[in-house]
Formats: structure tokens, C-alpha cells, sequence
């Protein structure tokens, strides 16, 4: 009985060589599992990178193309728009300055005439009527250029419409490209840090369940080497009971001639 109760208090999982007293199996594999989780949870956090990047990228899109819609009817009322001072500056050039000229010439002739006869029958009472007519004459000229002035204001200020619509489109272009290489340049880097760390988390999944099997394999074969070194000990604490056992019978023996040897 009492090898029995040394056994019970020796029996405990230990190395064979060395003697040093192994971890629970059940503890190896809690922190194993809490490894695997963590790296879910990465893994669900980059996840959620890639999405709020897909997202970011979508609006990107979104803007450059009310950009691309804002330039093209910008585009579109300036194609309407410069034509039409175009198709007037012919009409104005030649119906507000020549032909007004003409016909102001015509009418300061056809005026001047009668002046003019009345001083050859009268040179004497006028003799500044001339003079009146050639200021009337050099007047005309002044009436008939003012179209031509209205169509130069005109046109300078539909070149300087145009000018600051160039302008803009230019600054919005440049924007809009801007801000495409901006979202590339963000999207690329957002992809290669994901790559990269996606890659290290199948690394590292991959080293952490190699380790795991090989602790496994190796508490595998730990517990069979200890189990039979039990299943031996066990063999031979029933091999020694059975020897008690038959030193006890034989001392009953014993003890039982000896008194009857007493009495006779």
C-alpha cells in the first residue's frame, strides 16, 4: 500500500531525458486558437481598409465625372456662343461703317448742292456758306462710326469671354487630373500595403500551424512514451501486490503450523 501511495504522489507528466515537467496540451492549443483569432481580426481589419479605399475611389469617380459633364456643357456654350460674333462682324463691317458712309455722302451731296448754288448767285451776301458745308460733310463720317466702335466693344468682349472660359477649363482639366493621380497614387499604395500584409498574415498563419503540428507531434509522442511507462509501472505494482499477497498467505501458513505445533 504504500508503493501505491508513492505512486500517486510521483505520478505526474514529465520528460524522459531530463525529467522537466511538460505544459498542458489544453493550455498550448487555448493560446494557438487566441493567435488565429488575432490574425482574423487583423485580417478583418484590412478588409475593412480595402472597402472604405473601394469606397473613397468610387467617389473619386464621381466627381470626375461631374467635372467631365461641367466641361463639356462649359465646351458646348462657348461653341455656341463664339460663333455668333463671328457671323456678325461681316454684317457690321459692312453695313455699319461703309454703307452708312455711302449713303451719308449721298445725302451731305445732295444737301451741299443747293448751298453751294446759292453762293454762286449770291457770292456776295454768303460768303461763308462753304465752309458750313464742308463741317456739315466732315461730320457724316463721325454719325456712320459708331456701329463700328459698338461691333469692336463686341467683339473684345466676346474674346475676353472666351479667354476666361479657356481659362477655366484648363484650371478644371488640371484639377481633374490632379485629382486622378491623387486617387491612383492612394489606391496603388492602399493595394501594395494590403498585398504586403496579406502576405505576411498567410506567412505567419502558415509558421503558426506548422509550429502548432509539431508541438502536437511532439506531446503526441511525449503521452505515448509516458503512457506506457505508466501501463510498465502498473504491470509491476500488480506483479508486487501478487508477490504481498503470497508472503502474507505464506506467513498465514506459517503461522497457523506454528501454533499448531504449540499446542501438540
Amino acid at each position: 500500500m504504500e508503493i501505491l501511495s508513492i505512486f500517486s504522489q510521483d505520478h505526474h507528466l514529465s520528460c524522459p531525458t531530463c525529467g522537466a515537467g511538460l505544459e498542458d496540451i489544453s493550455s498550448i492549443g487555448v493560446k494557438m486558437h487566441q493567435q488565429i483569432e488575432d490574425l482574423g481580426s487583423q485580417v478583418q481589419i484590412l478588409t475593412a481598409r480595402v472597402i472604405d479605399a473601394v469606397d473613397k475611389w468610387a467617389d473619386y469617380e464621381d466627381q470626375i465625372r461631374a467635372l467631365r459633364t461641367q466641361l463639356k456643357q462649359r465646351v458646348q456654350t462657348t461653341q455656341v456662343v463664339d460663333p455668333k460674333p463671328q457671323s456678325k462682324r461681316p454684317s457690321i463691317v459692312f453695313g455699319g461703317y461703309n454703307f452708312p458712309l455711302f449713303f451719308g455722302s449721298g445725302r451731305n451731296a445732295s444737301q451741299s448742292s443747293p448751298t453751294e448754288k446759292t453762293p454762286v448767285a449770291s457770292s456776295s451776301l454768303s460768303p461763308t456758306s462753304p465752309t458750313s458745308s464742308s463741317s456739315s460733310s466732315s461730320l457724316s463720317p463721325s454719325s456712320s462710326l459708331s456701329p463700328s466702335s459698338s461691333s469692336s466693344s463686341s467683339s473684345s468682349s466676346s474674346s475676353l469671354s472666351t479667354t476666361t472660359s479657356n481659362t477655366e477649363l484648363t484650371e478644371a482639366l488640371t484639377r481633374e487630373k490632379t485629382l486622378r493621380q491623387a486617387a491612383e497614387g492612394k489606391l496603388s499604395e492602399t493595394s501594395e500595403e494590403i498585398e504586403e500584409l496579406s502576405a505576411q498574415l498567410f506567412m505567419q498563419a502558415n509558421e503558426m500551424v506548422a509550429v502548432e503540428r509539431r508541438m502536437r507531434a511532439n506531446l503526441e509522442s511525449r503521452l505515448e512514451i509516458l503512457e506506457k511507462r505508466d501501463q510498465e509501472k502498473k504491470q509491476r505494482l500488480e506483479r508486487l501486490e501478487n508477490a504481498i499477497q503470497r508472503i502474507e498467505r505464506v506467513r498465514g501458513l506459517l503461522s497457523s503450523r506454528s501454533k499448531i505445533k504449540a499446542v501438540a
